[in-house]
């Protein structure tokens, strides 16, 4: 935080900022298709994240700058419009929009925004930056917010005015996260648990890793986007042949079985969804009876579906999973949605992990650049980290 509050200084002539929030990206363990079938995902806050520091100002201008200063905008608040030059600066715009539409007002505003996480993806910076930015108009001007109104007013900002995806899970687990506990949300009833996440333990046999394949940002974000656009078309086609059943309980074997007439790309599709959403139930119940070794099965069957399935992959991702695979101390090797492109999560004892690490030497050579490892331990939720 103090590194934010320095830089707002220096970029806004030794003005201290009034208030400073932090919003972590959602890391998505499994599920992350299955909103389309209303099914179940496992969610958590991750380690990167979004901090904003906000002053006051005297004209009728909101200024945003990026802490490093290698980017900055700027708009008036009485003509906020989407603009796509604006790029990352029209997710704080739209959220001051949603709030004057609804009545509230506003002063000029100096922003600073600082981050590992502003190098996510849309979506995921989307939902993050939106929601710190909320938490802080709402800190800053006294506007008193609940957490419903807050859920509106970031999920209407990135859908109406960005045109962004924006999932009610992914804001429920950024306003309610908990330290070392994954949210198991159900998308049907919007209703969620904690559970807890036995594998960041210090003391556990197996460890929860995140590798970073530092594949380019754009390798694979376009294939998410389209993935995501054809499971909510295939499973709404799918829903034609059982509207007196909820999407996630339509029978899967009745799919597989091609009973139904539906495109055969379809088909893949709805058997992956629903076949997700059925992962992420059984990877809750084996978290609650700390089962690593069945944990690892669920990872693995999971990664199989969305290379072959969803078609969701790459050769650097491929080459490091494969590699996991191969080493008895690995458990479990998946492809998890944390705002990067190609993360990579492992379930992995100590011994394995050096094991492991040589042939990150490898991936190295081959492809022409480092993967980075870092250990996942789910991080607490969003919120005002500096007020006065």
């Amino acid at each position: 935080m103090n590194n934010i509050i320095a830089k707002h200084k220096i970029n806004y002539d030794k003005i201290e900022p009034q208030v400073v929030a932090k919003a972590p990206i959602v890391c998505t363990l499994f599920g992350a298709f299955a909103d389309a079938c209303q099914g179940y995902s496992i969610l958590c806050c991750g380690v990167n994240s979004v901090l904003i520091a906000i002053s006051k100002s005297n004209d009728n201008l909101v200024k945003v700058i990026k802490a490093d200063g290698s980017d900055r905008k700027r708009f008036a608040i009485n003509a906020l419009r989407f603009r796509k030059e604006d790029r990352w600066a029209n997710y704080v715009k739209a959220v001051i929009a949603v709030l004057i539409k609804e009545g509230h007002s506003f002063v000029g505003m100096n922003i600073t925004l600082d981050g590992e996480g502003l190098n996510s993806d849309n979506t995921s910076l989307s939902t993050s930056l939106a929601l710190a930015t909320c938490l802080a108009l709402n800190s800053l001007f006294n506007l008193e917010l609940s957490q419903q109104d807050i859920v509106r007013v970031v999920h209407q900002a990135n859908t109406s005015f960005n045109n962004e995806t924006c999932r009610i899970g992914d804001l429920m687990t950024l306003l309610n996260g908990q330290e070392n506990q994954v949210v198991y949300f159900d998308h049907q009833h919007s209703t969620y648990q904690f559970v807890t996440f036995p594998f960041a333990n210090e003391t556990a046999q197996y460890k929860a890793i995140i590798i970073d394949s530092k594949i380019p940002p754009q390798a694979m974000r376009e294939e998410n986007l389209i993935a995501h656009r054809l499971t909510q078309e295939a499973l709404t086609k799918l829903h034609v042949f059982y509207k007196d059943v909820s999407k996630r309980d339509i029978p899967e074997k009745d799919i597989a079985s091609r009973i139904i007439p539906i495109e055969e790309r379809y088909r893949n599709i709805c058997v992956f969804t629903l076949r997700e959403s059925r992962f992420a139930q059984e990877a809750k119940n084996l978290l609650e009876q700390n089962q690593p070794v069945l944990y690892g099965r669920v990872m693995n069957r999971a990664e199989v579906d969305l290379r072959d399935k969803l078609e969701i992959t790459c050769p650097e991702v491929d080459w490091l999973v494969k590699r996991a695979s191969e080493i008895e101390g690995c458990k479990g090797a998946h492809l998890v949605f944390d705002g990067n492109s190609g993360s990579i999560m492992l379930l992995i004892s100590d011994e394995a992990l050096l094991e492991y690490q040589s042939k990150m030497e490898e991936y190295g050579h081959i492809f022409g650049f480092e993967p980075t490892w870092k250990n996942f331990v789910p991080t607490k939720k969003a919120e005002v980290l500096f007020s006065k």
